[in-house]
C-alpha cells in the first residue's frame, strides 16, 4: 500500500525544486561573478628589473678632468680667498697622485692612457702648477714634500714620454717635441731643474738628456 501524498505535500515539494533550480541557475551564471579583489600580476611585473648601464669610461674623460680645473683657475675672480687656497691644493694633491702614485681618474690610471693622452695631460698638469704658483707663490711650501719638485718631475715625465713615442711616429713626435719647446720658455725648464727631480740611479737619465737637446733644438 502507497499512500498517495496530499495536494499540499505536492506544491511544497513543487515550489523546493523550483527554488533550488533557481538557485543553481543564478551561481552558474556568468553575469553573476564577481571580479577576484586579488589582482593578478601583468607579465611585465613579473620581469625582474633591468640593471643600469654601466658608465663607460674613456680617457678623454680623463683630459677633460684635467682642462676643467685648469679652466676653474683661470676665471676665478677672488683668488686670495682661504677656501680657493684649499680647495686648489686638495686638486692638487690629487693631480700629483695620478702622475706619480699610481692613484685613478675617472677610471684610469696614468699609465693606462695612451702616450698621446699622457703628453696632453702633462701639459695642462704644468700649466695647472704655473697659475697656482703664481696665485699663491709658497703654496708648496704648505703641502706634501712630495710636490716640491713637481715642475722638474713633470718635465722629466714629458721628455721620457716623448722618447718613447719618437721611437714608434714621426710626426707626432715633432709635435710632442715643439709643445716641450714652448713649454720650456713658458715654465722656465732648465736642465738643471729636471736633473734634480730624477734620482741618481734614474736609468734612462742619458735618454732624457738626448731628448731634452732634441727637444731645445730650434
Amino acid at each position: 500500500y502507497s499512500p498517495i501524498p496530499s495536494q499540499d505535500v505536492l506544491e511544497e515539494d513543487r515550489d523546493f525544486q523550483e527554488e533550488n533550480s533557481n538557485s543553481t541557475t543564478s551561481t552558474n551564471s556568468p553575469n553573476s561573478l564577481e571580479p577576484s579583489s586579488t589582482s593578478v600580476p601583468t607579465p611585465q611585473e613579473n620581469l625582474p628589473s633591468t640593471p643600469s648601464t654601466p658608465t663607460v669610461r674613456q680617457e678623454e674623460d680623463v683630459v677633460s678632468y684635467f682642462e676643467d680645473f685648469d679652466a676653474q683657475l683661470t676665471s676665478t675672480s677672488n683668488q686670495n680667498d682661504a677656501t680657493f687656497l684649499e680647495k686648489a691644493k686638495n686638486a692638487f694633491t690629487t693631480v700629483v697622485d695620478f702622475l706619480f702614485y699610481g692613484s685613478s681618474i675617472r677610471g684610469y690610471t696614468f699609465q693606462e692612457l695612451t702616450t698621446s693622452a699622457k703628453l696632453k695631460i702633462l701639459k695642462i698638469a704644468l700649466s695647472i702648477d704655473a697659475k697656482i704658483d703664481s696665485y699663491f707663490p709658497d703654496y708648496k711650501d704648505t703641502v706634501k714634500e712630495k710636490m716640491k719638485d713637481f715642475k722638474g718631475k713633470a718635465a722629466l715625465l714629458y721628455l721620457e714620454t716623448t722618447a718613447k713615442l719618437c721611437e714608434v711616429t714621426g710626426e707626432a713626435c715633432n709635435t710632442a717635441r715643439e709643445d716641450f719647446r714652448t713649454m720650456k720658455e713658458s715654465f722656465g725648464f732648465t736642465w738643471d731643474i729636471i736633473k734634480s727631480a730624477a734620482s741618481s740611479s734614474y736609468r734612462s737619465l742619458k735618454t732624457i738628456l738626448g731628448e731634452w737637446y732634441q727637444s731645445i733644438q730650434e
